[in-house]
């Protein structure tokens, strides 16, 4: 469950990176992709759900049971 967590919040932070680059992406897709969906694009926003899971889970147990 940590491994997935910490996947989540990598994605999480690629997709905030990219959208503040110099530079938009020239596909449409790819910026749809690159968009959080409370702004009209296709990745979910994980971030409220990411803050609950950092306040609820403990997350050494976790890595520690798998």
């Amino acid at each position: 469950m940590a491994d997935l967590l910490e996947g989540m919040k990598t994605l999480n932070t690629i997709v905030s990176t990219l959208q503040n680059s110099d530079e938009p992406p020239s596909s449409v897709l790819l910026k749809q992709l690159l968009t959080f969906d409370h702004e009209n694009g296709l990745f979910p926003d994980l971030t409220s759900k990411l803050a609950f899971f950092a306040k609820h889970v403990d997350m050494r147990a976790a890595k520690a049971t798998g």
